[in-house]
């Protein structure tokens, strides 16, 4: 209950952040992706350090909640600017939601590809942006790690596979 009550308080915050701040459509994806920044780099950290506990998987869902919350208004705001999110470097953030790789993330997934989607199939420069975009680094999995495997860029900035030493 603790947790979910934190959540909630978390979430409304974030509101009040978006409304108090959004003068414009344009800062109200501004804070929606700063929001969603945050909260992404903030599960990052959590997804290397599991634990077990009921309480933090609870915390966990509810952080994951509030990504897919986030994910989904960026989504529906970008749908009314298109060029913002170009503007505000958004194209990263919603495309890292597309790693979510949890049952719990599927909807912030979900909710990334419909707005890219809908983004490149409006707007040349956004096709553009995406297609210009280059992988710099690969995240670190901890499923293939118990599988006895790490991922890597290989010289050509290629993802690869290879067995643990």
């Amino acid at each position: 209950v603790g947790t979910i009550l934190v959540a909630v308080i978390e979430l409304q915050s974030a509101t009040e952040r978006v409304i108090a701040q959004s003068v414009s459509l344009r800062n109200a994806l501004a804070v929606a992706l700063d929001t969603l920044r945050e909260l992404t780099r903030n599960d990052s950290l959590a997804d290397s350090e599991r634990i077990v506990s009921s309480s933090a998987t609870q915390q966990a869902r509810c952080k994951y909640g509030l990504r897919t919350a986030f994910t989904r208004v960026v989504s529906l705001l970008s749908t009314l600017d298109p060029d913002g999110i170009q503007q505000l470097s958004g194209f990263d953030v919603l495309l890292s939601q597309t790693s979510a790789m949890s049952d719990d993330g599927a909807f912030a997934r979900e909710w990334s590809v419909l707005s890219v989607r809908h983004l490149c199939a409006h707007s040349e420069a956004n096709q553009r942006a995406i297609a210009s975009l280059e992988l710099r680094q690969v995240q670190a999995n901890d499923t293939l790690r118990s599988a006895g495997f790490e991922s890597y860029l290989d010289e050509h900035n290629i993802p690869r596979l290879r067995r643990r030493v």
